[in-house]
């Protein structure tokens, strides 16, 4: 139970960065789309 706990807070805070680095990631995606687009 004691690992369980560790590893229950230490999966939580990788989920926020990993929501933090999702966001990122789309407004990214965004930039890049366009960019597609004005390049053909």
């Amino acid at each position: 139970m004691h690992t369980h706990r560790r590893a229950n807070r230490a999966h939580r805070r990788a989920d926020r960065a990993h929501r933090r680095a999702n966001r990122a990631h789309r407004r990214a995606d965004r930039a890049h789309r366009r960019a597609d687009r004005a390049h053909r």
